[in-house]
């Protein structure tokens, strides 16, 4: 499965990503993923990267520095849009993600 097409389709078909500013879609070398930028209240990087091992992804947000500051794990297909734009509107710098996860542990 070459992640990195369907990914990327999803994202261009989906109304939703049109408000998440993205630019610079960019496919990884394995063809398992994708990385781009978005400029919306959230500002930063985001990662899609397929497992084939159990066929669930992880999405990873990065800051503009390109620092990890959230990762979300056994993310099915169908709610890739929905837990990316659920972060994008919800978290607005990475330093609002720090603190919504520590006060989650």
């Amino acid at each position: 499965m070459d992640a990195g097409d369907v990914i990327s389709t999803l994202i261009k078909q989906n109304m939703k990503t049109w408000a998440w500013n993205y630019s610079d879609i960019v496919k990884l070398p394995d063809n398992n993923g994708l990385f781009f930028h978005v400029k919306s209240e959230f500002q930063g990087y985001v990662m899609i990267l397929y497992n084939p091992w159990n066929n669930l992804f992880y999405i990873s947000f990065f800051d503009n520095d390109k620092n990890k500051i959230l990762k979300k794990e056994g993310v099915a297909i169908e709610r890739i849009i929905h837990e990316i734009h659920q972060e994008v509107f919800i978290i607005k710098d990475s330093t609002e993600i720090l603190m919504y996860c520590n006060s989650a542990n």
